[in-house]
């Protein structure tokens, strides 16, 4: 969930092209989980994106991603001004 809202948060279609996972520690269900996903580069319609999944009561880290997305040229939130490109 973290990974499609922070690589769709510009508001143009992006779709995975890559997606490794790591599962560090296991969690029960029922246990709160926090995930953080960050963009660390775009080139063109490329995008990496780094994931990190916390235990949200211990703070210990339970998973990690790396992701590749592209970006396509549609955009499905409305034009509001933003430059071509």
């Amino acid at each position: 969930m973290a990974f499609a809202a922070a690589s769709n948060s510009h508001g143009q279609t992006a779709v995975a092209l890559n997606v490794g996972i790591n599962f560090l520690k296991a969690t029960q269900a029922g246990d709160r989980l926090i995930a953080e996903a960050l963009e660390q580069t775009a080139f063109g319609p490329i995008a990496l994106y780094d994931i990190t999944v916390m235990d949200a009561r211990t703070g210990e880290l339970v998973a990690k991603s790396q992701d590749l997305v592209y970006r396509k040229k549609e955009w499905f939130v409305p034009d509001t001004g933003r430059s071509s490109g």
